[in-house]
């Protein structure tokens, strides 16, 4: 049996939300790029600034956590990493530092928080209760 979940959905109004404040601060960034262009440091910055920035709403917009029976796949549009659930201790998470796992072998492997670093500690800490309840 698979038990495939996303953690912390976001509900269509906070996607929108999101998207559209996303965008308007995109447009916003490449107006000011276009205005400094004049001078050409600046200009190549704020364009810089504008394109990573497009990368990271991109990252966030597209990014899974994936939880199975057996493993955790984390899907972001540049990487897919998975992890046994055999190899990871627990789950946690810190105020700034996002969620975490620690493996087995005491590695701290970051995980995505899409928004809410809690709530996806929570649901990883439930998903890892769960099976060995069984």
């Amino acid at each position: 049996m698979k038990l495939k979940k996303k953690a912390n959905t976001l509900s269509e109004s906070q996607q929108t939300n999101m998207i559209m404040s996303s965008v308007a601060l995109l447009f916003i960034l490449f107006l000011l790029a276009v205005y400094l262009y004049s001078n050409k440091v600046l200009g190549a910055v704020m364009l810089g600034t504008t394109l990573l920035f497009s990368l990271k709403v991109v990252n966030q917009m597209f990014t899974k956590i994936k939880l199975y029976t057996d493993r955790i796949e984390i899907d972001t549009p540049f990487e897919k990493r998975v992890f046994q659930k055999k190899s990871i201790q627990k789950s946690s998470w810190e105020s700034d530092g996002g969620v975490y796992l620690l493996l087995t072998d005491n590695r701290k492997i970051t995980i995505p928080d899409l928004g809410n670093a809690q709530s996806v500690c929570n649901a990883v800490r439930a998903w890892l209760k769960r099976e060995k309840q069984k």
